[in-house]
C-alpha cells in the first residue's frame, strides 16, 4: 500500500505543481496582476501558458457537464513574486482577450519557443522566427502598443493614408483612412501617454494645405478609429539612454524661417499634449527621426543616422561612423535646401554595462544606387551590430524580400513592417 502511494504521489505531484489557478487583478500595458503570491512558488522568470475560465460546457445532446470553457490566452513569463501578488509579462499573446476579474490557470512550460536567440548561420544569417499573412496595406510605418486596453499588445501598421491595427492572430480589429487629400501619413507611434489604460495612436502627416507636420491622436475602441485631435508637432520615439524609449516631440515650419524648434520628450497634462521636461541636447542633434542616446562609462554618447545614411557616434570628444549605409527611407520631406529623411528606428542595445549595440535596417535601391534618390528600395536587411570598444562590428543580419518600412521594439524581439512588390505588407518578427 505504501509503495502504492508513493507512486501515486510521484505521478500526481508534478502536475498539481505544474498547473495553478487565479485571478487577474490588473493590467498596465504588457504587464498582468495575478493574485498569486509567494505561497503559490511561482518563481521569477519562469514561464507559463495563460488560459481564461469562462463557463462551463455542456453536451448538445444528453446535458452532461464536460468541463470548463478554457481559452488560451498566450505565453507569460513571471517577472516579480510578491507575498500576495505576481507580474507576469506577455511572451507570446493569443486572440483571446485577457480582462479584469477573468479566472486564469497558468500550466508550466519549459519557456517559450524562442526563449533565447537563436545562434546566427556560419555566414552570418538570422531567420525570422514568425511572418505575418500579407496585410491589405503598403505600409511606411510600424508601431506596437495595447491600443485596446485589454493587456496584449496590438500592432499599429500606417499606410500613406490608412492607419490599421492588428491583433495577435492578424485580425483587423480597427481602420482610420485619412479623407484629406492635402495630407499624408508619415509615420506612426502608439503609447499610453494621457495614462487611461489603452495607448493613443499617434500617426504623424505632412499637411500640405497648412504647410506644416502635424499628429493626429486617434484612439481605438470598439472596432472603430475616432480622432480625438490634431497636434501642431511631430511624435516619434528614442532611445534616452536608460534603455528604454520614450516619445519626443518636435515641431517642424515647412513655409517658416526656420527649420525645426528643439526637442522635448512628450508629456500630458490638464487634457493637452506638450513638451515635458529640459530640452534634449546636443550639437549634433536637430532632427527628431533615427537618432538615441546610450552610456558609455556612464558619459551620454549620441547615434544617429548621418545625412550620408550612416550610423554615427558622437562621443564626449571624437565621434565614428559605419562604413555602410544604414535607415534609408521613402518617406522624405524638402525644406528649402535640405531633405529631412523620416529614418526607420535606431535601436539601441543597453545592458547593465552601458552600451552593447545597435539593431538597424539597410535599404538596398532598385537598378543599384541609382533610384535611392528617389526612395526606390525592393530588398533590405534587418543588422545587429555589437560595440567592442572601438568600432560597431557586425554580428547577424536577416535579409527580407521586400522594402523594409520600419521596425518596432517588443522586450525580447523586433517586428520589420516589408512591402512587398504588390504594394502588399507583411510583419516579418526577429528574435533579439
Amino acid at each position: 500500500m505504501i509503495s502504492i502511494l508513493f507512486t501515486i504521489l510521484l505521478v500526481v505531484s508534478p502536475i498539481q505543481a505544474s498547473t495553478l489557478a487565479g485571478y487577474a487583478v490588473k493590467t498596465d500595458g504588457s504587464t498582468v496582476y495575478l493574485d498569486l503570491g509567494a505561497k503559490s512558488e511561482l518563481k521569477t522568470g519562469d514561464h507559463y501558458d495563460l488560459a481564461v475560465v469562462s463557463g462551463e460546457l455542456t453536451h448538445p445532446v444528453t446535458g452532461e457537464s464536460l468541463g470548463a470553457d478554457v481559452k488560451s490566452v498566450g505565453a507569460v513569463r513571471i517577472v516579480t513574486v510578491e507575498e500576495k501578488y505576481s507580474t507576469v509579462e506577455w511572451v507570446q499573446s493569443g486572440s483571446h482577450a485577457l480582462k479584469v476579474g477573468d479566472k486564469i490557470k497558468l500550466r508550466s512550460t519549459a519557456g517559450p519557443a524562442p526563449a533565447s536567440a537563436p545562434e546566427p548561420a556560419a555566414d552570418g544569417l538570422r531567420n525570422s522566427i514568425a511572418r505575418s499573412p500579407m496585410l491589405g496595406i503598403e505600409a511606411i510605418g510600424i508601431s506596437v502598443g495595447d491600443t485596446d486596453g485589454d493587456g496584449a499588445p496590438e500592432v499599429v501598421l500606417a499606410g500613406s493614408r490608412i492607419i490599421d491595427v492588428y491583433d495577435s492572430n492578424w485580425k483587423r480589429i480597427c481602420r482610420y483612412e485619412h479623407k484629406s487629400t492635402a495630407s499624408h501619413f508619415m509615420a506612426v507611434e502608439s503609447e499610453d501617454v494621457d495614462g487611461d489604460g489603452s495607448a493613443e495612436i499617434f500617426a504623424v502627416a505632412e499637411n500640405k494645405f497648412f504647410k506644416r507636420i502635424e499628429t493626429l491622436v486617434l484612439d481605438c475602441k470598439a472596432g472603430e478609429i475616432t480622432k480625438r485631435k490634431s497636434l501642431p508637432f511631430m511624435v516619434h520615439s528614442f532611445h534616452d539612454g536608460s534603455g528604454l524609449p520614450v516619445l519626443g516631440m518636435q515641431k517642424v515650419d515647412i513655409d517658416g524661417e526656420f527649420m525645426g524648434s528643439s526637442i522635448h520628450r512628450l508629456g500630458y497634462e490638464k487634457g493637452k499634449y506638450g513638451k515635458t521636461g529640459n530640452r534634449i541636447k546636443h550639437k549634433r542633434l536637430d532632427w527628431l527621426y533615427g537618432f538615441g542616446f546610450a552610456l558609455q562609462d556612464d558619459t551620454p554618447i549620441l547615434l544617429t543616422y548621418s545625412r550620408t545614411n550612416r550610423v554615427r557616434i558622437f562621443f564626449k570628444k571624437g565621434s565614428w561612423s559605419t562604413p555602410g549605409k544604414f535607415g534609408q527611407t521613402a518617406e522624405r520631406i524638402a525644406i528649402r535646401d535640405r531633405e529631412l529623411k523620416f529614418h526607420p528606428r535606431l535601436i539601441i542595445d543597453t545592458g547593465e554595462a552601458g552600451f552593447r549595440g545597435i539593431y538597424s535596417l539597410s535599404n538596398k535601391a532598385r537598378f543599384f544606387q541609382l533610384a535611392a534618390k528617389f526612395g526606390q528600395f525592393n530588398r533590405s536587411e534587418l543588422h545587429y551590430q555589437k560595440w567592442n570598444g572601438l568600432a560597431l562590428e557586425p554580428v547577424w543580419k536577416g535579409e527580407l524580400t521586400g522594402y523594409a518600412a520600419d521596425v518596432a521594439e517588443r522586450s525580447d524581439s523586433l517586428l520589420v513592417a516589408v512591402v512587398g512588390a504588390s504594394g502588399r505588407s507583411s510583419v516579418w518578427t526577429y528574435q533579439k
